[in-house]
């Protein structure tokens, strides 16, 4: 078994092997652009020789200037770049070691709130020990779950009676004579009709045996009403009832220490949800910069863009291209060797890229993987499962799960999804309701699994406001 202190560590370890491989995937595609951006312009140079070669001069040189003018505005472009990754790479480090110092106070302000939550709920048992022996509380208790036995054997009533209304008066319903005169209120003083009237209806009764139907039908709609009008008033009086008892609990626990540790654990909780959203909005940041690097590593930010598109509509275009078929097509050999280097380069920058465009996938995949981690770690923190009354039960592998998320194998939901079927709170001493409610706000949905802050009265049955 596990606390969850312990399991968000697991998930803290996974983020940042997914953050390392992420880095590692741009570093390899940062370095295939610039192979990439080196390739082309080896292929430029090579166009130059061969504008050179084939050229006249006059001609040539206006070639080449032109290569030459797209050389000097891709490297302006390439510098601007370098300038803005180093900034983006600068605030991304910035944004992780806030974080740090973030977390270690996240962890303080938990243990300080699992301190008091523990305090409390030790000094609340005693005073229920205590109240526990005077009589007039006992007295209250029992007439508690008398009163809300009852309530739960008038509800089971009431289900049951309608229960029976919907199934055995459907024949009834189903029939139009006898609807008929029922919704005329015939055999009632608020019948109505004249003398014809009358006559033609007191014939379908007669008919349809009316009296007979009209009893029994009566009675499967009105006991309903009648039972359910029961039910609700043994609820509201077992409702009395338990809060008079949650009144003599409140009262017993308006003692000094109690009170004091509820309003410093309304205070921890505040200033746990104020860190947590501290924590959230440089996530977010951090998030937002991850996201713009990835447009960096895949060469599809603006400036990247821009120098991409200068090179390859300068050394593919109409003028080169023809250039290079008419030296493939002539037989000169002094042009040969310049024919054959470019037609390397080419072979080259396609297969670079075929490289890039798988990295690119991998790239995406992480970049999912990565971000359902955070988002896992966010909502495991808002669930305060990371508290250490929170655990899991042997067997629940969470490092298993995290990796197969990693790897494609899963997605960020279904391990939320297994999360939440997996996790408990240890049950304390006392009831989440005692006194009208031990803890103060934030705590009651701990209650789930394993019995939490759960129910005093046990069982399935008749519940007023979620306290019983």
């Amino acid at each position: 078994m596990m606390n969850g202190t312990d399991q968000l560590a697991i998930i803290n370890q996974h983020i940042e092997k997914a953050r390392n491989e992420l880095d590692t995937i741009h570093q390899r595609m940062e370095a295939e652009n610039q192979q990439l951006s080196r390739l082309r312009n080896q292929l430029a140079e090579a166009y130059r020789q061969l504008a050179r070669f084939r050229l006249d001069e006059l001609t040539a040189n206006r070639v080449t200037t032109q290569l030459d003018e797209t050389d000097r505005a891709v490297l302006k472009l390439l510098e601007r770049r370098s300038q803005a990754l180093r900034e983006l790479d600068s605030a991304i480090e910035q944004s992780v070691a806030r974080q740090d110092p973030l977390n270690a106070e996240r962890e303080q302000a938990v243990r300080r709130r699992d301190d008091l939550v523990k305090q409390i709920d030790e000094s609340a048992a005693e005073v229920k020990l205590q109240l526990s022996r005077r009589e007039a509380y006992q007295a209250q208790e029992k007439l508690v779950a008398e009163t809300a036995a009852r309530a739960e054997r008038a509800e089971k009533k009431a289900a049951h009676a309608e229960a029976d209304q919907e199934e055995k008066g459907k024949p009834y319903r189903d029939d139009p004579l006898f609807m008929y005169l029922w919704k005329r209120r015939f055999l009632t003083p608020d019948y109505t009709g004249g003398w014809l009237t009358r006559s033609l209806d007191g014939w379908v009764a007669k008919m349809i045996k009316y009296a007979d139907a009209h009893s029994n039908y009566f009675m499967l709609t009105e006991l309903p009403v009648r039972l359910r009008e029961h039910a609700e008033r043994q609820k509201a009086i077992a409702a009395e009832g338990l809060q008079k008892l949650h009144d003599m609990e409140a009262k017993a626990l308006q003692i000094d220490g109690i009170v004091r540790d509820k309003a410093a654990l309304a205070a921890a909780q505040k200033s746990l949800e104020e860190i947590e959203a501290r924590i959230e909005t440089e996530e977010k940041r951090h998030e937002m910069l991850f996201q713009q690097r990835s447009t960096y590593s895949t060469a599809s930010d603006e400036i990247s863009r821009q120098a991409v598109d200068l090179q390859v509509s300068e050394i593919k275009s109409e003028t080169f291209t023809n250039l290079y078929m008419q030296a493939k097509m002539t037989s000169k050999p002094d042009d040969d060797v310049i024919v054959a280097r470019i037609g390397e380069l080419q072979q080259e920058e396609k297969n670079l890229s075929v490289e890039i465009k798988e990295l690119e996938i991998q790239e995406s995949r992480h970049k999912q993987s990565f971000l359902e981690l955070e988002d896992l770690r966010r909502r495991f923190r808002q669930s305060s499962y990371d508290s250490r009354d929170s655990y899991f039960p042997g067997g629940f592998e969470l490092a298993v799960l995290l990796g197969m998320l990693m790897s494609g194998r899963t997605s960020g939901g279904d391990v939320w999804d297994r999360i939440g079927r997996q996790q408990r709170f240890h049950r304390p001493r006392t009831p989440q309701d005692f006194g009208g409610g031990v803890f103060p706000g934030g705590f009651r949905g701990r209650s789930r699994g394993g019995g939490g802050f759960g129910g005093r009265m046990g069982g399935g049955g008749f519940r007023t406001g979620g306290n019983f």
